[in-house]
């Protein structure tokens, strides 16, 4: 993953977003053909808490940004969804 100079700890969280879209997310975890297109959203069971309401998530791709709105009320960017995906805090999502 994009590395700042400031030091080799360092994690451009927005080198990151701007490389990496939802659809690579969604298509990494085999999610791509669970969504169904809904204007320009992608809708269907949150694959974060398992739901089962076929529209609590929601996913912009042109904002490059996901909702939840069932019981994990989660929400955020590419990095964000993998944090809660892998259960790992946000510097982890974005190595």
């Amino acid at each position: 993953m994009p590395k700042s100079k400031k030091g080799h700890d360092w994690v451009d969280f927005k080198a990151v977003k701007d490389i990496i879209t939802m659809e690579m997310v969604l298509d990494h975890y085999g999610l791509m053909s669970k969504l169904n297109q809904s204007g320009k959203n992608l809708v269907g069971c949150c694959p974060i808490h398992q739901g089962v309401n076929p529209r609590q998530f929601s996913v912009n791709p042109d904002k490059n940004i996901f909702n939840c709105f069932g019981n994990c009320n989660g929400g955020g960017n590419v990095i964000d969804f993998v944090s809660k995906m892998e259960n790992v805090d946000t510097r982890q999502a974005a190595l």
